[in-house]
């Protein structure tokens, strides 16, 4: 189709474009670092063209890789964490190359020691979880993916659905926008459940914002900004497999890239887990952990010319568990008889991205992201029962141009309509919550970056059929004092309506009244604003390097969705009246004391009050004041051997009263350990053998009058710490890397 120079074309996300390749040359190379006058391979060197980060692949145990060309001389860039990344110009010409990458201390420049890496020239506030940060712990899951981060916290939120939960900031997960490949997913229903739909072995990356987001994605980012990078065709691993077991539970995951022609790829991604042992080891008659299991599958197609490329994603998700009173299994006794939970999950999201590029120039693109989910939930609690049903279904358009060195202008429209409906009875109660937003909004970014400042001024203006207009205004602001001190600064506004019943599903399992306000429509607003400085230290040997990065972060809601259960037997959520605030200061100092031996460091503070109706101001319940974290990495010598230990440690938290617990009281101080240790082989084989809670903290009062399950006086959400001891896994990864004919046809 004829193209001129004031045509745009259709995309799906602006974002994937510097991911899409455009020669179909392959270049290979190695990745080595000299130790001790000895040449040894970097495995999991990431490398890159400049530009299009998205495209990146890692070297294996071999220090090799292979990689898309680009139409033209590029410059590809070569990272190693502890090293110095290399910046070279490849010529069109050249087909091989070998890099030699030196520790430098100014390398946390660009890299924090720890797999966790923050760009100096990033204008926002973002981390990443890396494929090797992932795989310093089991990660079973989303939920299970940030035991050596210090910026999310999780935690349980009760004793018998194993359900997780997120904090950012000291705020609840649901404050955080979730996306997936940057399409929002995890919001409404799949908040809470949905922590455990995505795999850990499908992630290659999470990226991190704190504070507020891009006002592109929308306007329910309060707290911060998550997201997941999965597996795709253009990666250049084949066949990935992992297992996993510990006692009492089973995972096998599977993805695996293939290409029916030079222009058409898949991915198809499988996953399959199984908890089947029935323990109750603090002795109070009901299960520690729900037995079931889940059945998870992603298939996701690229197709690409020249000058289009299409990606679509479909992701299929069954999960079911049981919990609560033993003789519930043993005996087969009815729910009226004893106390059960059933949870069944069945959930399907589909989304596509689409885009035409241009012949002339990549200054210019228009892309659009289509998605459609739908989510059902079906739960029942001893007598309750709680359904819930929600379909959602969004379109984004964003046009992009640069003018001019580090100006960038994104402008878009978006339209979502979200159907959710909830119903709770049982115990002589009937609750029925139904809500369909409809919204359509408009939105600016601009970007401007130099060498010693960076911004990016955001808004947008949606029309909510039921709230009317929404202004979000967002700034996130850089300023380079140094070579080695940088300060952010970033300020916006969030806004999303709370989902009463299912955001606080884990409070449903308790004898607890329900009391809700007579208009359900709780809306929750907030400002966050928030600053960071960054100092990198510098070494005069160029085997240790440090960093330190100090964030405060000020949240302040307007209106909110108050959960009160200060008041014993009474479970009310109503709107706020009064003062709701949250403050958020962590410091980290990351250090490479060797090439091969990092330490992060890490203390978390956070001040949180809430208004309560008749307690007054208080400090958030089951939230620790206090964190600190110690994580400690070292690598062999032969790279073969890796060793890592991380501490988390807690002070107390707020309990708020019980039918058992008449007075205030506190949680005690508790301290929890992971180790794991990897064994690399030839092959892109690893085996891996850890353990988590080795110190075996338990909190053995899990459950509130367990031995009067319809009373009133029980409750299972008084939790604090964990519900299960020690625990030791094994595992197993294997990765078949593509031949360089496979790579060709794939990209």
């Amino acid at each position: 189709m004829p193209l001129n120079n004031k045509t745009v074309f259709l995309s799906l996300l602006w974002a994937f474009y510097t991911s899409f390749a455009w020669g179909q040359a392959t270049l290979k190379g190695s990745v080595w670092a000299n130790e001790d006058n000895k040449k040894i391979p970097l495995n999991g060197a990431t490398v890159y063209w400049s530009g299009k980060p998205q495209m990146a692949v890692s070297t294996g145990i071999d220090g090799l890789f292979s990689i898309k060309r680009q139409p033209a001389d590029s410059s590809l860039i070569v990272s190693f964490v502890g090293y110095s990344t290399d910046t070279l110009m490849v010529m069109a010409s050249i087909k091989t190359i070998d890099v030699l990458l030196l520790p430098d201390a100014k390398s946390l420049e660009g890299v924090v020691v720890n797999a966790k890496t923050a760009q100096s020239d990033a204008i926002e506030r973002k981390e990443q979880i890396t494929l090797q940060d992932l795989r310093k712990a089991a990660c079973c899951n989303l939920a299970e993916s940030f035991e050596t981060n210090a910026t999310v916290d999780v935690s349980s939120m009760d004793a018998l659905t194993g359900t997780k939960q997120l904090r950012m900031l000291g705020l609840d997960g649901v404050y955080t926008q979730i996306l997936t490949e940057n399409v929002p997913s995890l919001r409404g229903l799949a908040a809470r459940s949905g922590l455990k739909m995505i795999p850990g072995p499908w992630i290659k990356a999470i990226d991190i914002t704190k504070g507020v987001g891009s006002v592109v994605y929308g306007y329910e980012s309060l707290a911060g900004q998550m997201n997941i990078n999965l597996y795709a065709p253009e990666h250049i691993e084949k066949l990935h497999l992992n297992g996993y077991m510990s006692l009492g539970r089973a995972e096998a995951n599977a993805t695996y890239s293939y290409n029916f022609s030079k222009k058409f790829s898949a991915t198809t991604m499988a996953h399959l887990s199984s908890n089947y042992w029935r323990q109750d080891k603090n002795n109070d008659g009901f299960y520690d952990v729900p037995i079931g299991s889940q059945y998870n599958v992603i298939q996701r197609f690229r197709f690409q010319t020249d000058r289009f490329v299409s990606q679509t994603l479909i992701h299929g998700i069954l999960d079911n568990n049981q919990s609560g009173d033993i003789r519930a299994f043993e005996s087969g006794a009815s729910a009226d008889e004893v106390y059960h939970v059933d949870l069944k999950q069945k959930r399907l999201q589909v989304f596509s991205k689409n885009a035409i590029l241009s012949k002339k120039s990549e200054e210019q693109s228009l892309g659009i992201i289509a998605s459609g989910t739908w989510h059902y939930s079906e739960n029942s609690f001893g007598k309750r029962r709680f359904d819930a049903e929600q379909s959602t279904a969004m379109l984004n358009v964003i046009f992009q141009t640069c003018f001019g060195r580090g100006k960038l202008l994104r402008l878009g429209a978006s339209a979502m309509r979200d159907n959710l409906g909830q119903i709770l009875f049982g115990d002589s109660m009937m609750i029925s919550l139904d809500r369909l937003e409809q919204v359509a909004g408009v939105f600016g970014e601009f970007t401007r970056s130099t060498d010693r400042y960076g911004m990016v001024l955001g808004l947008r203006t949606d029309y909510h059929n039921l709230k009317g207009l929404i202004w979000t205004p967002r700034l996130h602001f850089r300023y380079n004092l140094n070579a080695q001190n940088t300060l952010l600064f970033t300020a916006g506004r969030g806004f999303r309506y709370a989902n009463l019943l299912a955001d606080n599903m884990s409070y449903l399992i308790s004898g607890r009244k329900v009391i809700l306000p007579e208009n359900p429509l709780l809306e929750e607003d907030a400002w966050n604003f928030g600053a960071n400085w960054t100092h990198t230290f510098v070494f005069n040997s160029d085997s240790k390097s440090a960093k330190l990065t100090i964030d405060f972060y000020h949240t302040r809601f307007s209106s909110q969705a108050v959960l009160d259960i200060e008041t014993k037997q009474l479970l009310r959520i109503y709107a706020l009246s009064g003062l709701s605030r949250a403050n958020s200061l962590q410091m980290n100092l990351d250090m490479k004391l060797h090439p091969r031996f990092g330490v992060a460091l890490a203390y978390k503070y956070y001040d949180l009050l809430t208004t309560y109706r008749d307690a007054g101001r208080r400090e958030l319940p089951f939230v620790a004041p206090h964190r600190a974290l110690i994580n400690l990495a070292y690598t062999s010598q032969n790279r073969r051997w890796l060793y890592d230990l991380t501490l988390n440690g807690y002070n107390s938290k707020r309990l708020p009263l019980s039918a058992e617990h008449t007075s205030p009281e506190r949680s005690p101080a508790f301290v929890l350990m992971s180790a794991q240790a990897t064994r690399k082989f030839r092959g892109n084989l690893e085996i891996y053998v850890g353990g988590e809670n080795l110190l075996n903290v338990m909190q053995h009062d899990l459950i509130v009058a367990s031995e009067r399950p319809f009373s009133q006086d029980f409750d299972a959400a008084r939790v604090w710490g964990p519900n299960m001891g020690a625990m030791v896994y094994v595992g197993v990864r294997w990765t078949l890397t593509r031949h360089t004919d496979e790579t060709d046809e794939c990209h």
